[in-house]
């Protein structure tokens, strides 16, 4: 729902979708920072909605992820599997 609002231009959607986007933005940058990771994913509902808190998420990127690191990770969104989280778990599990 608040996806949607935000779409149809509703300021107070748009405004919990940056918020959302700044907190993210921080664990992600976290993430990156202490694993290097140079790629990450975002899969599920989450992906169906990256275009809204994407800006949020990728100015707080900017400013938290080390030099080293700014220009080498990649961010993506996979929106064709909503289960794929739930599919890789299982497969792990049952390695």
């Amino acid at each position: 729902e608040i996806c949607s609002q935000s779409r149809k231009g509703a300021a107070w959607a748009k405004k919990i979708w940056k918020q959302y986007g700044f907190y993210l933005g921080i664990a992600v940058s976290d993430i990156v920072n202490l694993f290097a990771a140079d790629k990450i994913i975002f899969t599920g509902g989450l992906a169906g909605a990256y275009s809204e808190f994407k800006e949020g998420l990728n100015s707080v990127m900017d400013e938290n992820i080390l030099p080293p690191y700014r220009k080498s990770v990649s961010i993506e969104a996979c929106p064709q599997n909503h289960y794929i989280g739930a599919d890789g778990a299982a497969r792990l599990a049952l390695l």
